[in-house]
């Protein structure tokens, strides 16, 4: 079995804070939390990716990867975004370089299409 690298162990604990990142689309203070969006947004791509015979694997894993980077970028509201630049292809290639998800990079590209 290999062996899981370090970078790996300290990305699962980052992707945990998801859970505690509230998503701020609507500045509502009961917003659900990054996680618990991505969880749902994870069960409507698989149901349109059967609905559409499209490739599961890869829409789940668009699905499941789409908002990653807010553990470095943040999730900026509507009236936020046009002001502020976020890098989220820098952040999902600096947390996926070198691990044993290093294909989430081409996965976030081509979602980011």
């Amino acid at each position: 079995m290999p062996e899981i690298a370090e970078k790996d162990l300290h990305l699962l604990f980052e992707l945990g804070s998801l859970g505690r990142l509230k998503r701020n689309y609507a500045l509502h203070p009961e917003a659900p939390s990054v996680a618990a969006h991505s969880h749902r947004v994870a069960f409507i791509a698989l149901m349109l990716a059967k609905l559409e015979q499209a490739d599961m694997h890869k829409t789940l894993y668009m699905a499941l990867t789409h908002d990653i980077p807010e553990t470095r970028t943040g999730d900026l509201t509507l009236f936020q975004e046009p002001y502020v630049q976020k890098d989220e292809l820098k952040a999902v290639g600096d947390m996926f370089s070198e691990s044993i998800f290093s294909e989430i990079i081409d996965i976030f590209k081509e979602y980011e299409d």
